[in-house]
């Protein structure tokens, strides 16, 4: 999961009013743009868009040449009573990312490409799974099972990503930082959890690879200070990181990220709640919903009178 945006959220508390909120989870078992997503997340520029490729892939879809497997929309409970001018926008994402979490079920697809990414039974990881709540794909709707097993390291890692949330409580708090990165909003609701056997078995495996891709961009990152730079940025250092397929490069690239800047997800609580003086100051752009400039003004916020589609979290 990647921390909320919170641009829809503020434009909604500018108005004032009292919401109810239905957060809504659409599960994928193989995503049509999973080799572009992977690319950007290996640090490679996105591809341009092109209606031909679109077509094409659509023509391939339809007559069964591809196969996505299937879609699970789940919705939870709403959120009731809801006021947005009350609450720090950040808090409110974490809170509906939260029960979008909940909503996520697991089919067999997502238990044998994570068995091939760490090596380990199925049965393991499914019973590992069900020992900590995580729902799996309902069974009437888990016939014609998804076939099409992912063989790149990469791309097994990033099914089981899928699922990765469920396991960021059990993570050692050596490796909070990767525990952050998997569930940002575990950071404001994240629970006492007592860990089992099973669970640490498959915690384990994934923490070999946190810690061999933070060796990885550790090395990289002192040759390049031995070298004389003394400060190398981020995309220097993914430049020279080894592609050898031991470990997916986009955990290499996470690693970088998280010894150069740390974790970039805040850590809003209920106690930063209220808006405070110092965030008034900031300056912010007008909300694309109808406002009352003036009042804004007398809450002494600085607004620009330009539009901006920042205002709704892009």
């Amino acid at each position: 999961f990647l921390a909320p945006k919170t641009g829809f959220l503020r434009c909604l508390a500018e108005s004032n009013c009292n919401y109810i909120v239905l957060p809504m989870t659409i599960n994928y078992e193989d995503l049509p743009d999973q080799t572009s997503l992977l690319n950007e997340a290996n640090g490679n520029r996105g591809g341009e868009m092109s209606l031909s490729a679109l077509m094409n892939w659509s023509i391939q879809a339809f007559s069964g040449r591809i196969n996505v497997g299937r879609i699970f929309i789940s919705v939870s409970n709403a959120i009731n009573g809801l006021n947005m001018n009350s609450k720090d926008p950040q808090y409110l994402g974490c809170c509906i990312q939260n029960h979008q979490q909940r909503r996520i079920v697991v089919s067999e697809f997502h238990v044998r490409a994570a068995s091939l990414a760490i090596n380990v039974p199925p049965k393991l990881i499914s019973d590992a799974l069900s020992s900590i709540g995580c729902c799996h794909w309902p069974e009437w709707r888990d016939k014609g099972q998804f076939n099409q097993m992912p063989t790149d390291l990469a791309v097994q890692w990033s099914v089981m990503l899928h699922f990765g949330h469920a396991l960021a409580p059990y993570l050692p708090k050596s490796h909070s930082r990767w525990a952050s990165w998997l569930s940002p909003s575990n950071l404001v609701f994240g629970t006492k959890v007592q860990s089992n056997e099973i669970v640490d078995s498959i915690v384990s495996k994934i923490v070999l690879y946190f810690d061999a891709a933070e060796k990885a961009a550790n090395d990289v990152i002192t040759m390049l200070k031995e070298k004389g730079f003394s400060k190398p940025n981020e995309n220097h250092v993914m430049q020279q990181l080894p592609n050898d397929g031991k470990v997916p490069l986009f955990l290499m690239n996470v690693a970088v990220k998280i010894l150069l800047h740390g974790t970039k997800c805040t850590t809003p609580t209920k106690n930063t709640m209220r808006v405070t003086e110092h965030e008034k100051k900031v300056s912010c752009v007008e909300p694309l919903f109808h406002l009352d400039a003036r009042r804004l003004r007398e809450q002494k916020f600085q607004v620009e009178p330009i539009e901006s589609f920042g205002a709704w979290g892009y």
